[in-house]
């Protein structure tokens, strides 16, 4: 199964930005018909800014043109949906409402 993942046209995301696709995670071991959601940490490498005119007309030589996403095709290709996320909350919501830490307390008792 492969997820395609589309942001608003033009949006710039900084470094660090987290993303989540809501309930597309790693299933719930005692539910495996139920999944977490799936946090994307966006890492982009960007050049100082501002940039001279000259800089920009570099980069337009030497960057592909701006062709256009083409959405994958496919049965198993499923269009999801980039919520703004907040990387401390990764693992707090289980599929089941509960928290990863109140999964583990359960086994150890």
């Amino acid at each position: 199964r492969e997820l395609y993942c589309v942001t608003v046209a033009g949006r710039v995301l900084a470094p660090k930005t987290a993303l989540v696709v809501l309930g597309e995670g790693m299933p719930n071991p005692k539910h495996p018909d139920t999944r977490g959601d799936l946090y994307i940490v966006v890492e982009p490498a960007f050049p100082p800014a501002p940039l001279s005119a000259e800089s920009a007309a570099t980069l337009r030589k030497v960057l592909p043109p701006g062709e256009g996403f083409v959405v994958p095709e496919g049965e198993e290709v499923e269009e999801a949906v980039l919520r703004d996320g907040d990387i401390a909350h990764m693992g707090a919501s289980g599929a089941d409402g509960r928290g990863a830490a109140d999964e583990d307390e359960d086994e150890e008792q």
